[in-house]
């Protein structure tokens, strides 16, 4: 579990096919002495498992099923990526729950910047369009943001970005047309489901209460 709080951008050092997938080498001089073989750590808000680690970089295998559901796959030698450890019980939750299971991608369609803030805003999948909420929380790339605008007519939503994240994260790279990892809300993803399967016709703030919300 994670919180979508970001702790440093690592740097791609080496990418290699293997039989299940991918194996990145990450440098990640502020991590590395926190890190652990076996330790989960989110890559561009992709729960990975570090396999191997040297005192300068830690290295993860990505699976092919997740390099077809993210970005991981587009990476190469030399590429930043947001880096977060898992959450320790005690830590403070300072973002939103994420769990690191990238619902999918999707595209920048427009970046609008002032003096205080980065307008960002990205195109809806008809798939999780359902499940974002204006003021909710969601995680582009890992980093846990709030949903500023919400155009369902034009299936895009936006997220306004302050600097300090815009430049201290991946983003500082993005330009149109990037390809990002999106995690809907576990809890959107919850309700949706839930009223998937309930025979209720509609949903009341009681028939929430009773499920447990």
């Amino acid at each position: 579990m994670f919180t979508g709080i970001i702790k440093e951008t690592g740097i791609i050092k080496s990418k290699k096919a293997i039989s299940v997938g991918l194996e990145f080498e990450i440098a990640c001089p502020l991590l590395n002495p926190l890190l652990q073989i076996d330790d989960s750590l989110a890559v561009n808000g992709t729960c990975q498992t570090v396999v191997k680690k040297t005192s300068e970089s830690v290295t993860v295998q990505t699976i092919k099923t997740t390099l077809i559901k993210t970005n991981l796959g587009q990476l190469n030698v030399g590429d930043s990526v947001n880096l977060e450890p898992s959450l320790r019980f005690g830590s403070g939750v300072e973002g939103h729950i994420v769990q690191g299971h990238v619902n999918g991608v999707t595209k920048i369609a427009h970046i609008e910047k002032s003096s205080d803030q980065i307008l960002l805003w990205l195109e809806i999948d008809r798939k999780w369009q359902h499940q974002i909420v204006r003021e909710g929380s969601i995680a582009i790339d890992g980093i846990s943001l709030t949903i500023s605008h919400l155009e369902d007519d034009r299936m895009l939503f936006a997220c306004s970005i302050i600097p300090h994240t815009w430049e201290n994260t991946v983003m500082k790279k993005y330009k149109l047309g990037t390809l990002v990892n999106i995690e809907v809300d576990i809890l959107a993803q919850y309700v949706a489901r839930m009223m998937k399967f309930s025979n209720k016709k509609e949903i009341s703030l009681d028939w929430l209460q009773q499920q447990g919300f």
